[in-house]
């Protein structure tokens, strides 16, 4: 199984990292994984940047990243309500073109830190709706890690396991064309578990 994380934060130390990174820990041992580095240089969308002649390189780079994943975690801290702009963008290129979208089709699994009680639940819920519009398959139940930053300081002081507090969320689904029942992604507790493709 092959795992891509688009991680909307570019602060070295930001929670959101440490999130994906624990998400990553979590994975079953089987698994290759990595968070793309290729989301923060790419250009914001433009429709008329988007052409053979004129399309950037690292868009084909990343579009060719997201097509070779099996399923696709966002990390991504809330601004103003909604998600990241770099997770957004992202999301933008690898939903074109329409009708043969790299991300089409791909389980996708929502995760986010904040440093409010909430944790980031307007990012979770806008996330899971762009992933639906653009092709994805996201899973209902998004988790996110509340008061992040105390949460963080407590798990590095910690030598041990420990009982972090996260929100979990189960979000309505919206209506999308067709169905994808060649690959699902399911959350356990302490690991994502692949059933489908190999």
């Amino acid at each position: 199984m092959n795992v891509l994380v688009l991680l909307g934060s570019l602060r070295p130390e930001s929670t959101n990292r440490q999130l994906a990174n624990a998400a990553l820990a979590h994975l079953p041992e089987s698994a290759r994984a990595h968070v793309s580095t290729l989301p923060a240089g790419l250009p914001f969308y433009d429709e008329s940047l988007d052409t053979d002649e004129r399309r950037p390189a690292l868009v084909d780079a990343f579009r060719a990243e997201v097509a070779a994943a099996d399923a696709i975690i966002v990390v991504t801290p809330e601004y103003n309500g909604s998600v990241s702009g770099v997770v957004k963008n992202a999301l933008d290129w690898a939903s074109r073109p329409r009708g043969a979208a790299p991300i089409a089709g791909i389980p996708a699994l929502v995760l986010a830190a904040s440093g409010s009680p909430r944790g980031a639940q307007w990012a979770r819920e806008a996330a899971v709706r762009v992933l639906q519009i653009a092709g994805a398959a996201p899973l209902a139940e998004t988790l996110g890690v509340a008061s992040s930053y105390a949460a963080f300081q407590r798990r590095r002081r910690a030598p041990g396991p420990r009982r972090g507090r996260a929100t979990r969320r189960r979000h309505r689904p919206t209506p999308r064309r067709g169905t994808h029942p060649r690959r699902s992604l399911t959350p356990s507790r302490t690991q994502l578990s692949w059933r489908g493709r190999p």
